[in-house]
């Protein structure tokens, strides 16, 4: 087996894998916070439970991909609901992750009027917010993405629209922006836990609630993974954003030539590209990744179209 064909089962398996385990474990999370009345005491318990719904949305899309009658690919309206969906879902989970270190920052701080943001009547005004908020603004993700021809893949009808996609809405809103304040929140509430213990060194101190200390740590155990995670695709998008998309240009000549030497001869034009060989009636994966030329290529190993961005 091939390297390429190994990817292809990967990218078509790993969106099936992730369902099967994601969705019951997300399900379990929300019956626990909701169904634990010692856990329901902490407002953070709210926006874990958005989270997890957040979560098996995403779980859900990215799934539907992996079936050929639902996948982005499949028709004009799947095309716009499937980008209009990844957009919405990954911005809920990670405002609801962002919402939750903030929650545990002001409940561990010092400050008796920070405290009192941390709340189960905040949680309960908080928690309908992003389901209202985040699908106004990727509204346009539905109105100005379709199948493009000659090759029908899932992209941006409106040039403008891709820049502002690509850009801002995508890297800045889904990723730079909640990475930055997961981290900035995550030091401070280490730092108020410092504070706390430091304090309760001297006598005559209250102490927080077990449980309360636990839901903190686990929060902030969270938050560090979710930062690790999502550190590399915000290098990759800040590496692309340094290096734009070029413009869309196709390769009509290479139509008929072995696959290799087309491969080689855009290289050879295009260092900077990143080449991708696609076997004509193989499942091909939508990709948001800059600069990839994808070249379609026949059983005799001929170019069978014409090689394009995107």
């Amino acid at each position: 087996m091939s390297i390429f064909q190994a990817t292809l089962l990967v990218s078509y398996y790993s969106p099936i894998v992730l369902f099967s385990i994601g969705i019951p474990a997300a399900l379990l999370n929300a019956i626990i916070f909701m169904g634990i009345k010692t856990l329901r005491q902490s407002p953070t318990s709210y926006y874990v439970v958005g989270q997890s719904l957040a979560d098996m949305s995403a779980l859900l899309v990215v799934f539907l991909q992996a079936v050929p009658s639902t996948s982005m690919l499949a028709s004009s309206i799947a095309c716009k609901l499937g980008l209009f969906f990844l957009q919405t879902t990954a911005c809920l989970a990670m405002s609801f992750l962002c919402l939750a270190a903030f929650d545990r920052w002001a409940s561990t701080s010092q400050s008796v009027r920070i405290r009192q943001l941390s709340s189960i009547r905040i949680a309960r005004r908080l928690l309908p917010l992003p389901f209202l908020i985040w699908p106004l603004v990727n509204i346009p993700f539905f109105i100005y993405t379709d199948l493009i021809p000659p090759t029908y893949n899932c992209w941006f009808t409106s040039s403008l629209f891709e820049q502002i996609a690509n850009y801002f809405l995508d890297p800045m809103l889904a990723v730079v922006f909640p990475l930055s304040i997961l981290i900035a929140f995550g030091l401070l509430t280490c730092r108020n836990i410092r504070l706390v213990t430091h304090i309760r060194q001297q006598p005559n101190q209250t102490h927080m609630p077990m449980w309360e200390q636990q839901m903190t740590r686990m929060m902030l155990s969270q938050t560090l993974v979710s930062a690790i995670c999502t550190l590399p695709r915000a290098i990759f998008i800040m590496d692309n954003i340094q290096f734009p998309k070029f413009e869309n240009q196709s390769w009509p000549a290479l139509v008929g030539k072995p696959v290799d030497e087309a491969v080689e001869e855009i290289k050879r034009e295009n260092p900077n590209f990143n080449v991708l060989k696609v076997q004509d009636n193989s499942p091909v994966t939508l990709d948001f990744g800059f600069n990839r030329v994808r070249v379609f290529y026949n059983a005799h190993g001929k170019v069978s179209q014409t090689p394009h961005i995107g």
